[in-house]
């Protein structure tokens, strides 16, 4: 019998788009990923729990769209709040002050500048919270829509229950979680001390009110 897979708190975002916006291309705009990655998500579950999570269907002239089967429905209702049910969930908090312009960018604490796609108030200080899924990690540069590419190197790896491995990176200042797939562990050479860099969309940072959690260099 297959794993059953955590929902994790992007899983839960991708259901709950789905239910509101009833396509997978509007909800995985709405949360702020891709449509493939957005397809991966929703394949993991139904693998994982060997059931139809959405279903597709067609409506009059040809349109149509994507609704959540009655286990995702309860997969939904099963997630509760937006607190990750998953430990290796739990988002990345930086702390930087807003300094406007086109594209607009985030000054954090040790200089380093991040591209973000909120309004803000220039000069105002900002707490920022980045979902370890929303990283994605590569051993090199390459052609990418990512505002954001930020030269890493691996402090260390955690395996977690969900079946994932959570690789903390020191980028600059900072130390950033990303949540990958023990395959990827290996094909990456994914191992303290390694060099790697770290994509990162404008809209996949979050700002948080309230005082965020700061990581020391």
């Amino acid at each position: 019998m297959p794993q059953k897979p955590w929902l994790t708190p992007l899983d839960r975002k991708l259901l709950r788009a789905l239910a509101e916006t009833k396509t997978l291309v509007g909800a995985c705009r709405r949360v702020g990923i891709g449509r493939d990655r957005g397809v991966y998500r929703i394949r993991r579950l139904e693998q994982g729990w060997g059931r139809p999570v959405t279903r597709s269907t067609r409506g009059g002239g040809g349109t149509g769209g994507t609704r959540l089967t009655e286990l995702g429905r309860r997969l939904l209702r099963a997630g509760g709040s937006d607190r990750p049910s998953d430990p290796a969930g739990r988002g990345n908090r930086l702390t930087g002050t807003y300094r406007g312009g086109t594209p607009p960018v985030v000054e954090l604490s040790d200089g380093a500048p991040l591209v973000v796609a909120f309004p803000g108030r220039p000069g105002t200080p900002v707490g920022l919270r980045i979902s370890p899924e929303a990283l994605l990690v590569a051993p090199g540069r390459f052609p990418s829509s990512a505002r954001n590419v930020l030269p890493a190197h691996v402090v260390r790896l955690r395996p977690r229950r969900s079946g994932r491995v959570e690789v903390t990176f020191r980028t600059g200042g900072q130390l950033l979680r990303a949540l990958v797939t023990d395959s990827a562990v290996r094909s990456l050479g994914l191992r303290p001390g390694v060099r790697s860099y770290l994509y990162l969309k404008a809209t996949a940072i979050r700002p948080e009110r309230g005082r965020s959690r700061l990581r020391p260099s």
